[in-house]
């Protein structure tokens, strides 16, 4: 079953020659929908897809029913907000949120264009004050980024890593039930997201080998995490009464780095 199509164009890396129409569908199943797009060319008639497989925007479960807007973005890329599920709680009269707005946009790869999802840049200018952090070597130790940021605090952190090892990696956000991580693993070349319970999903992301640019935005209940300049996206709602804090950065092993941090608090 096919529900919320949606088709829209993209310049690839900015260049209105190199026009790019992306045909995305939500896929609902068992575990979590998936969202699905196929790269073509669109002559305003027919869709004519360039490969049989489709591109994986985002890791199942999180973000679903996405779809884009039309004439806010004149640059070649485009305005995505998507539907989150959440559980009912008392005194809530809803039981799903839109997501963070996102900018999708497409970039040239060593196997062909890449679709990229990144906050948009109204995300951006929410910003407070940043915490910031010096470069430190990381180990299983949780380095906290931000401790005094509140409970509760929306929250928009940059991180980066730097690793020339096989452990793992990422960030732990603390809830009162336990932690939600953020995983990035080099052996196989995987993010995930992990929630308190046994809940997981995952996406490739080959950049994990060497190290990765992370940026996580909490707001209310909702971890989005954006991977290697938006190739890789997750998402998951979480009791909003059980966030407890700013994220802190883990290392499993020796090999790994922060060389780059930053929060900043989100103006309401």
């Amino acid at each position: 079953m096919w529900e919320c199509p949606d088709l829209f164009p993209l310049w690839v890396d900015g260049d209105p020659a190199q026009e790019l129409w992306v045909l995305k569908t939500n896929v609902a199943r068992r575990g979590g929908g998936l969202t699905l797009c196929w790269l073509g060319e669109f002559d305003g008639h027919t869709f004519a897809r360039r490969a049989d497989r489709p591109v994986q925007l985002l890791a199942p479960g999180g973000v679903y029913a996405e779809v884009t807007y039309n004439g806010v973005t004149p640059d070649g890329t485009a305005l995505q907000f998507g539907w989150m599920p959440q559980q009912p709680l008392d005194g809530r009269p809803w039981t799903g949120a839109q997501s963070v707005p996102c900018t999708l946009s497409a970039r040239s790869g060593p196997d062909g264009p890449q679709l990229c999802r990144l906050p948009a840049a109204a995300v951006g200018a929410l910003r407070g004050v940043p915490t910031r952090s010096d470069r430190a070597d990381l180990g299983p130790e949780p380095l906290p980024l931000a401790p005094d940021a509140p409970a509760g605090q929306a929250l928009d952190v940059e991180v980066e890593f730097a690793a020339t090892g096989a452990g793992r990696y990422g960030l732990e956000i603390p809830l009162s039930d336990g932690a939600a991580r953020v995983v990035c693993d080099p052996r196989i070349g995987e993010i995930a997201l992990e929630t308190p319970g046994g809940g997981r999903m995952a996406m490739a992301c080959a950049a994990t080998r060497e190290g990765v640019r992370l940026r996580v935005v909490l707001d209310a209940g909702l971890v989005e995490v954006f991977a290697d300049g938006g190739t890789a996206s997750l998402a998951v709602s979480v009791d909003p009464r059980h966030v407890t804090g700013a994220p802190s950065a883990f290392a499993d092993g020796s090999s790994v780095a922060l060389t780059d941090a930053a929060v900043w608090p989100l103006l309401p």
